[in-house]
């Protein structure tokens, strides 16, 4: 009986002392047989099942499958016309919002509860010009962080303007991880690149505001993403709440102020 069970290939000891343990009992090796066959094809499922997982895995790791990839190196007519809007610019506002959105356009949502509180103008950096910037008192620079900095669109633009000494900015995003998150564990400041460069043209950061936004890129897919739901009503009233302290601040009521979550 001994000799059977080792020649049934019996993936560990406890496995072996088990069949050992039923021959002695039912003294039926058919049974034997049969019950560890079916324990056998489970462990080879299970193993093919694991394999094909880590396989997968590992190639959306190294090589991200080409439709979870955002491109935002260009932009389409197409692109411009869902970004900007005029819809909620009121004829005394001096406030200009440059706005890049993709993937589930987390940032347009966030933008357009400013521009509505605001009453002002969103454009994208295809579209704004220099008059644009002297003419308006206060600008908005955002977009979707994408390893850890505002869109490269974005950031071109801002690298290409001339100095504007003292010009009023201030600066909101939508990201997988929310800023107040990377600050407290020593990941990188998304909005660090970019305020950099508008403090080297010599704007004037008024505030800076960030949320979460759902996220399914590359593997996220798999798992429905990451903040499902966000922006949400919390992240709008927040939104709302910004830009009002900033309307306040162009008549030089308050402080500067910081909201992220």
């Amino acid at each position: 009986m001994v000799y059977l069970v080792r020649n049934c290939h019996a993936e560990n000891q406890h496995e072996r002392v088990r069949l050992n343990w039923y021959i002695m009992k039912t003294k039926n090796k058919t049974a034997v047989k049969k019950l560890h066959s079916s324990e056998m094809e489970r462990t080879i499922s299970r193993r093919k099942a694991l394999g094909l997982f880590v396989s997968v895995f590992g190639v959306l790791l190294v090589n991200p499958l080409p439709a979870f990839q955002i491109k935002t190196d260009g932009i389409t007519s197409a692109t411009t016309k869902r970004l900007s809007t005029d819809k909620f610019m009121r004829p005394d506002s001096k406030v200009l919002i440059v706005l890049m959105s993709f993937h589930h356009n987390n940032t347009k949502k966030i933008a357009d509860i400013m521009a509505e509180a605001f009453g002002a103008r969103i454009k994208t950096p295809e579209q704004v010009t220099p008059e644009d910037f002297q003419k308006c008192d206060l600008i908005g620079f955002g977009s979707g962080i994408y390893h850890q900095q505002h869109s490269k669109k974005l950031q071109k633009l801002v690298d290409s303007l001339d100095t504007y000494s003292g010009k009023k900015a201030f600066i909101f995003s939508t990201s997988g991880v929310a800023r107040d998150f990377a600050i407290k564990h020593d990941i990188d400041d998304p909005h660090t690149v970019l305020r950099d460069k508008l403090l080297a043209k010599e704007f004037s950061i008024m505030g800076e505001y960030n949320c979460p936004g759902w996220n399914t890129n590359k593997s996220m897919k798999y798992i429905g993403g990451l903040n499902k739901g966000r922006p949400g009503a919390k992240d709008r009233r927040r939104a709302k709440e910004f830009a009002t302290s900033l309307n306040q601040m162009i008549g030089g009521v308050s402080q500067p102020v910081e909201l992220k979550n």
